[in-house]
């Protein structure tokens, strides 16, 4: 399916670092970005394969791992707005290891591709693909303090930010990682880099965004793989890649 296209002056929304936050104060951790080949490069890696931690390779062609599901961003076009897994092939871009061996290329794994471009009417339009994930709480109530996922391919000079919103109902955007992608597009993987992000008080909802300048119609995409999400004891350490944290004083919502 070729990328659809929404144009609307309020998805410059998605461009800006806004707070819309409600409740008591909230710090969020931000990690990366930080060079990813395998799941050993991610500074959740020692909590992978325990019980209450995913790790969602989408080598089995899915998106299925427990208490995750995707957020439905663009209500025109419902669930073919959705973004798709991307089979092997001369387009794909999955982290390296996923194939087995770790050799520069990610053509022979899965990965997560957005299908959807949003057009903001600027000179030159500013272009956005975006995916959004719903985290789910668990038996006792608690959401996933820990999220993070593998940025492999988009287009040239293309500016990454996420948008977060916290299980106490608190909003904030991560900061905007810029310069990424090239023009190549052969599913090489020394661009590959790790983003996450640490909230102790649990996180909801995540929406990923990518940003390029460009014109309509437009065929490019963003792809990512190793979406991992879960509960961790303690911060990650500041010398696995964390770049900010930020205390947000909130206001209510009137």
């Amino acid at each position: 399916m070729s990328a659809a296209k929404i144009s609307s002056y309020a998805s410059l929304g998605l461009l800006c670092s806004m707070l819309q936050a409600s409740g008591a104060q909230a710090a969020f951790t931000f990690l990366g970005p930080t060079p990813y080949v395998s799941a050993a490069d991610s500074p959740f890696a020692a909590y992978m394969g325990g019980p209450n931690f995913y790790l969602e390779d989408f080598e089995d062609g899915e998106l299925n791992t427990p208490g995750i599901a995707q957020t439905i961003l663009f209500p025109l076009y419902g669930e073919l707005g959705l973004s798709i897994v991307s089979p092997p092939g001369p387009g794909t871009d999955s982290v390296d290891a996923d194939d087995g061996l770790v050799d520069g290329s990610g053509r022979y794994g899965h990965s997560l591709r957005t299908r959807v471009v949003i057009e903001a009417p600027m000179q030159p339009p500013i272009l956005t693909c975006s995916v959004g994930f719903e985290l789910l709480a668990d038996g006792s109530g608690f959401f996933p303090k820990a999220f993070g996922f593998v940025w492999t391919d988009g287009p040239a000079n293309l500016s990454l930010s996420m948008s977060i919103s916290t299980s106490t109902g608190q909003n904030m955007n991560s900061p905007i990682s810029a310069g990424l992608g090239d023009v190549a597009g052969d599913g090489a993987t020394k661009e590959d880099n790790f983003f996450g992000i640490y909230v102790p008080v649990g996180i909801r909802q995540v929406t990923i965004s990518g940003s390029y300048l460009g014109d309509f119609p437009s065929q490019d995409f963003i792809e990512i793989d190793h979406v991992q999400y879960g509960f961790i004891v303690a911060e990650p350490a500041s010398g696995l890649g964390l770049i900010i944290v930020i205390g947000v004083r909130a206001r209510r919502r009137r």
